[in-house]
């Protein structure tokens, strides 16, 4: 949704310097902040990303040129810690419960000491609307993911607005230990 995004993107560069890093998106979906970050930084910077769907992983390819490549959150493309930045952009709420400790731990295993893991999520449960693919995002996971080698470093709760509606949201930074 690009109203979203468009109030994702400036979080994501008050987060960090992006330029001449390697980073790895985990749920790319049709890529929209990938590609205004990819203009903003001239392409300087190494982007590898994740997704499910074929028709995304083919947009991606095929629209921009990433590296994109069909896997989930428990099975991520790379080296250990080859990573400086793991994006996750309204795509964990969409990892099954059961699958997120191990999904976390994988996130840990690309993402290089000192690194940072970028959330964007939901903050509402009414946002949830099909039990097969969208499950509630909270403290359990933010406790799993300091249990994986994480430490909060910043959480921002916002309101996204849409043409006809608001919706409570978040977007949390992790450095790895």
């Amino acid at each position: 949704n690009i109203h979203k995004m468009e109030q994702i993107a400036p979080r994501v560069l008050r987060a960090g310097s992006h330029i001449g890093q390697e980073v790895l998106e985990v749920g790319f979906g049709c890529g929209i902040i990938a590609a205004m970050m990819n203009i903003l930084l001239l392409g300087k910077w190494k982007f590898t990303a994740t997704d499910m769907s074929p028709l995304f992983v083919e947009h991606g390819i095929k629209a921009f040129h990433f590296n994109v490549k069909q896997t989930d959150v428990t099975c991520l493309p790379g080296e250990d810690a080859q990573y400086s930045r793991v994006w996750c952009f309204d795509s964990l709420e969409h990892v099954h419960p059961e699958d997120r400790e191990k999904g976390y731990a994988e996130i840990a295993r690309v993402l290089a000491q000192k690194g940072l893991l970028l959330i964007n999520m939901p903050l509402s449960e009414d946002q949830f609307h099909d039990p097969e693919f969208d499950h509630p995002f909270g403290m359990k996971d933010f406790e799993m993911l300091k249990q994986a080698g994480f430490k909060l470093k910043s959480y921002e709760a916002y309101i996204a607005y849409y043409p006809e509606l608001t919706r409570p949201s978040a977007f949390v930074v992790f450095e790895r230990k």
